[in-house]
């Protein structure tokens, strides 16, 4: 938040999805960024994060980082949705 706050007027947004926690302690939790959820990354979060917009999807750089499962499912995903480029979808597996 301290990074994202330094950019100064910007369109960056930060969504946290918070496992081993219920949405209850994320409400009741200070200091925690405007955009926080229990539970795992969806797919459908993965959507709405990259917009309906071709246009946009052209300029967006995604970062996947997590287990292999995981990104290998989300980086096949992200890289077959219209207007998303292949390259601009890249990845790094914890193990």
């Amino acid at each position: 938040m301290e990074l994202i706050g330094e950019l100064g007027d910007t369109d960056v947004q930060l969504d946290l999805f918070l496992t081993a926690t219920s949405q209850k302690e994320i409400d009741g939790a200070a200091d925690l960024p405007e955009h926080v959820k229990a539970g795992r990354i969806e797919k459908d979060d993965l959507e709405a994060a990259i917009g309906e917009d071709r246009n946009v999807r052209q300029a967006t750089v995604a970062y996947v980082c997590g287990p292999p499962a995981m990104t290998d499912q989300f980086v096949d995903f992200l890289s077959s949705r219209d207007g998303m480029d292949k390259r601009k979808v890249l990845c790094e597996k914890w193990w």
